[in-house]
């Protein structure tokens, strides 16, 4: 279900990518005789990066903070099989009324968040090309 939801948006967004990248670049390559798969490797790819990192921080930032699909559909699941840590931050702080556990474990999450963004730009920027 996470997957189909988040589609769309990435959809739309490689879309934009795609229709940014000039026309000119595709001609030069095919005066210079450079094949489909020569062009999607030199050109397109290269061209996307920067969507394509984007995308890749977005969903993996939205896939940690997950709650309304097992909400939803499995409220935890049979015997917490489900569970994720945004539905056991929201049981905590809204079933068990403990908000001070919820805050920290709220705190937890955002540095682990932010932890990971962190190595996802320090692995990752390096391959982006800005035009």
């Amino acid at each position: 279900m996470t997957v189909w939801m988040h589609l769309g948006f990435i959809f739309l967004v490689l879309l934009g990518g795609l229709k940014g990248i000039s026309r000119e670049l595709y001609e030069s390559a095919d005066i210079d005789g450079a094949g489909n798969i020569s062009q999607f490797w030199h050109i397109t790819l290269p061209m996307l990066s920067p969507v394509l990192f984007f995308s890749s921080v977005v969903t993996m930032i939205s896939s940690i903070q997950a709650f309304g699909q097992f909400n939803i559909m499995t409220k935890g699941g049979p015997a917490d099989s489900t569970n994720v840590v945004v539905y056991e931050l929201y049981r905590e702080a809204f079933v068990n009324f403990q908000f001070g556990t919820a805050s920290a474990m709220a705190m937890i999450l955002f540095m682990a968040i932010l932890l990971l963004t962190i190595i996802q730009f320090a692995l990752g920027e390096k391959k982006v090309f800005y035009q």
